[in-house]
């Protein structure tokens, strides 16, 4: 089953999809869990993607909402317990990247249109998270370095039931983002953007690995 990217279905409020694989960091098992992105428009202005799993063998789901386009400000997780559906409801601060740990959902977000990283190679910022009433503060660097695409091939970032569809332009962004922790440094995600996209490629998370696919 292959989709491919297009980014005038998706704002026209199309579906598209991101398979997901999931590694225990125990047993070492591997899962897949493909979503669905639906993007509808907001009456008061914005947009909503709604994200749940296609198959539905993940009883979870997200509704995240931005203000403008590539601008992620709130994310509502919901997840099933005890056979009722409980939200997780966090405001993100829309200047910085968004790092979604409470949910299996793919809804890592950047924060603006690329290039990420503007002049410099790598940028500092310090996320605030508002969960109920309570604001966490997270300091984050972010590097971005222009890469290949037979670099993005060989690192698994360009599926081969996919490469057929893409050009081989070197105009692909390769963005991390790094926890701060003191002295120590935990990488969050990664995520590969190609210019222009209003949707990255791909992304490596802990655990879970991500490739973005849309109905041909």
């Amino acid at each position: 089953m292959v989709w491919i990217f297009s980014v005038s279905e998706a704002r026209a409020g199309q579906s598209w999809f991101v398979q997901s694989e999931y590694r225990s960091l125990m047993t070492g098992q591997l899962t897949t869990v493909l979503w669905q992105f639906e993007q509808h428009s907001l009456e008061g202005g914005g947009l909503m993607w709604g994200v749940h799993d296609r198959e539905n063998n993940v009883r979870c789901r997200a509704e995240l909402f931005f203000v403008s386009e590539g601008v992620l400000e709130q994310a509502d997780c919901y997840r099933e317990v005890c056979g009722q559906e409980i939200c997780d409801a966090r405001r993100y601060n829309v200047k910085d990247p968004v790092i979604m740990n409470q949910t299996l959902i793919p809804g890592d977000w950047l924060n603006g249109v690329s290039p990420f990283v503007l002049n410099d190679e790598i940028r500092q910022c310090v996320v605030r998270v508002l969960v109920g009433t309570t604001t966490f503060a997270t300091h984050l660097k972010i590097r971005q370095k222009i890469i290949s695409y037979d670099e993005a091939v060989m690192g698994g970032m360009i599926r081969v039931d996919l490469q057929a569809h893409f050009e081989k332009k070197n105009n692909l962004r390769l963005v991390s983002v790094v926890r701060l922790n003191g002295a120590l440094e935990e990488l969050e995600f990664v995520q590969l953007w190609a210019e222009g996209a209003d949707f990255w490629l791909f992304e490596s998370k802990k655990g879970r690995r991500s490739w973005c696919l849309v109905k041909e």
